[in-house]
């Protein structure tokens, strides 16, 4: 009778062990790390949120103050950028209205930090960065724009 080859003993090696244990720790370490960074992003972004209504409120404030300084000195150029200024401040307005921190349109002084808000709702998704974000680049341009109208309303002069 022939006797059949017998195979090595099929367990893992300790090496193999201890590397898969060390994958397995690391994989665990990247989510808790993920979920710490995107833990503190949405909280850094509520306060970022909170700062940049207060700074669209002073610009609101210093554009109208602006406007009203140089309302029968400004050139026709200057105009049509100032016009597209207060388009961008109404968007704006309308943006930080839909996130529950109205401005005033007859507002003449600086809005105090608002109140915290509850946003948990935002926890379950990037809604409140991507706000964030889109309120930061709305800022930008109105302040790019409100830049271009008092250069040209100071070479007009």
């Amino acid at each position: 009778m022939a006797s059949q080859p017998t195979c090595p003993p099929c367990s893992d090696s300790p090496l193999s062990i201890t590397s898969n244990i060390i994958a397995i720790i690391t994989f665990i370490y990247v989510l808790l790390v993920g979920l710490f960074y995107r833990g503190a992003l949405l909280r850094g972004a509520d306060n970022d949120i909170r700062m940049m209504v207060q700074e669209i409120s002073i610009r609101h404030v210093s554009f109208k103050h602006w406007e009203k300084q140089s309302s029968g000195q400004i050139s026709d150029e200057s105009l049509a950028v100032t016009l597209k200024v207060e388009l961008e401040l109404k968007a704006l307005k309308k943006k930080l209205r839909e996130l529950g921190h109205p401005i005033e349109e007859d507002q003449h002084e600086v809005q105090t930090m608002p109140e915290r808000k509850s946003y948990s709702h935002y926890w379950r998704g990037w809604k409140f960065v991507h706000d964030r974000d889109e309120l930061r680049e709305m800022l930008g341009r109105f302040d790019a724009l409100l830049g271009m109208a008092k250069v040209l309303a100071e070479s007009g002069e």
